[in-house]
């Protein structure tokens, strides 16, 4: 298996703010025991690193709404 820093290679890319908003709900509300190092470390190495971004706390990325996880 081939191992990079990122999903599609060692850059950050479009493949990886891609994925965020799905890792960002699983995180928070579907699975968030699936989310631990111990369960997916690889997982949740990316996910660490991409939060560390400064993008990602420029992007101002908020919690779900409560009206939309009870969908």
């Amino acid at each position: 298996m081939r191992q990079t820093t990122w999903l599609a290679g060692n850059a950050f890319s479009i493949a990886d703010i891609a994925v965020v908003p799905f890792i960002k709900r699983i995180d928070e509300e579907i699975a968030p025991d699936e989310m631990q190092p111990a369960r997916h470390p690889r997982v949740a190495e990316w996910w660490a690193k991409v939060q560390a971004r400064p993008a990602f706390a420029r992007a101002g990325i908020e919690s779900f709404p409560d009206e939309l996880a009870k969908r």
